[in-house]
């Protein structure tokens, strides 16, 4: 989901999905320029992942995610606007799928494909020119070390790469899909980055189309109970 200022029950489903639409036309015509000027920085194409299979929807992991997004939607109690239940379970779903959708193409794809070439040019331009690679040196030595502990080791393969650009670039875009969500607070946007880290390990492994599913249920989840229920009730400070 998006950065909004109220909670996204209350914006009109049509306004949301323009809002998807232009920000997927503008990062589409941004990787394109990337990719005709750039192409042999993009390291791993994402295209051989568009594919779904069913078991990613009920591996440990996943189900573990989708506890997390029930427990979340029981204690959050987020406001929503005063429209009727259908109008808001309705748009709960909408925006539940857009989201699955659009961010999954985003972040998991163009924004992901994008760092592979921004992270070598802002090497080269924070004095790598002159032989010091302290980019490298941040991403290898405390981004993707760290990256790895909180996950447990899960996305250990995913990570520590070689070339070390593409586990960078990983990390990379899952710190976006996270500011991303800096409307949810500080427990909002670090579940956003570890639900980010997850959802490349399901791309990576089950396709990228299993995790705009397994995004939309984890969205659908908290919002349909978000809609359902009463004004303000949950825990205040996760509102």
């Amino acid at each position: 989901m998006k950065k909004h200022k109220t909670s996204p029950l209350d914006i009109p489903a049509g306004l949301m999905f323009l809002s998807y639409l232009l920000e997927g036309v503008i990062a589409l015509v941004g990787f394109g320029i990337l990719w005709y000027f750039g192409r042999e920085y993009i390291l791993v194409d994402v295209r051989r992942y568009i594919k779904f299979d069913a078991t990613g929807l009920f591996v440990p992991p996943t189900l573990i995610f989708f506890g997390c997004a029930a427990l979340w939607a029981i204690i959050s109690g987020r406001s929503y606007s005063h429209e009727s239940k259908p109008v808001l379970v309705g748009r709960a779903l909408w925006l539940s799928a857009n989201a699955g959708f659009w961010e999954e193409l985003l972040y998991r794809g163009l924004v992901f494909m994008s760092a592979m070439v921004f992270i070598p040019l802002s090497t080269f331009l924070l004095l790598g020119f002159a032989g010091l690679n302290i980019v490298n040196w941040l991403y290898q030595s405390i981004s993707v070390p760290v990256s790895n502990f909180f996950t447990l080791g899960l996305m250990h393969a995913h990570i520590f790469t070689n070339p070390w650009v593409v586990g960078a670039a990983l990390v990379s875009a899952a710190g976006k899909f996270s500011d991303a969500h800096a409307y949810l607070g500080l427990i909002g946007r670090i579940n956003s980055w570890f639900a980010g880290v997850f959802l490349f390990w399901i791309m990576f492994n089950y396709g990228m189309i299993t995790g705009m599913v397994i995004h939309f249920i984890y969205d659908a989840t908290i919002l349909v109970v978000a809609a359902l229920r009463p004004k303000n009730v949950g825990i205040s400070w996760l509102r």
